[in-house]
């Protein structure tokens, strides 16, 4: 399924890559074996798919020669300006992402950063296991969305004068921490509005192993996903991040 997808950039296909998610989350993932895509004006930063400033400039520039040139255009280039302002935004709309990450579950800081009270599940994976676990339905996402994997590069948007992918994988250099790696599904309907996608997949071939954390107890943590998978028939190694060590005085 992987040729359906476009891949963007020299990405290591084979690489481990990472998705933090809560505890609801994965059982999801396992029970209703669907993928969760968040809507891209949803994901938390206003930034996220907008304009350059210089880009926007640039293009206003050169609409308002337009205008020098020949002053009767006044109004029409005015709403022409409007349309492009609100098409802007209204594309991201018609876009999820999934989101991962090339940190490992070895940083403490990303389990407090992407999981509710340091306490959740970091499915390990790869470009290419992603790229397999999606399962064809009769009229599902390969005919009605654009499927597209890139790594997500982090900018100066003060100074970004260029694009040469989707804006929604361009970020702020204040992300850069993340290290991101961004599966993006563009719905091909622009009448279609929905909240969320959540897309079929085999959990078989999409997980490579289960990182799991608890900032109260892991162990039990351990237990409990260990026992889920076992009644599912899914056999992955469960892991406990190593610095997650027991205290002794």
């Amino acid at each position: 399924m992987l040729k359906d997808i476009k891949i963007l950039d020299a990405l290591d296909l084979d690489k481990p890559i990472y998705r933090y998610m809560s505890v609801e989350k994965f059982l999801y993932l396992i029970l209703e074996k669907r993928l969760w895509f968040t809507r891209c004006d949803k994901l938390g930063d206003p930034h996220e798919g907008s304009l350059p400033e210089k880009l926007v400039k640039y293009r206003n520039d050169r609409l308002d020669k337009q205008i020098v040139s020949d002053p009767t255009q006044l109004k029409e280039i005015q709403e022409v300006k409007k349309i492009y302002e609100r098409g802007s935004y209204a594309s991201q709309l018609q876009k999820f992402a999934s989101c991962w990450t090339m940190n490992a579950p070895e940083s403490l800081i990303m389990w407090k950063l992407y999981t509710p009270n340091s306490t959740g599940i970091a499915v390990e994976s790869t470009v290419s296991r992603i790229g397999d676990s999606f399962v064809r339905e009769p009229c599902d996402h390969f005919e009605r969305y654009e499927m597209a994997i890139s790594n997500t590069i982090y900018e100066d948007f003060a100074e970004l004068d260029k694009l040469d992918r989707d804006q929604i994988f361009y970020k702020r250099s204040a992300y850069h921490h993340e290290e991101e790696i961004r599966v993006l599904a563009t719905f091909m309907s622009t009448v279609e509005t929905r909240d969320s996608l959540m897309i079929s997949i085999d959990p078989v071939n999409l997980i490579n192993r289960i990182h799991i954390y608890s900032s109260s107890d892991s162990k039990v943590l351990k237990k409990s996903i260990e026992d889920l998978l076992a009644k599912g028939n899914l056999k992955k190694e469960v892991l406990i991040p190593r610095f997650d060590i027991d205290v002794f005085w």
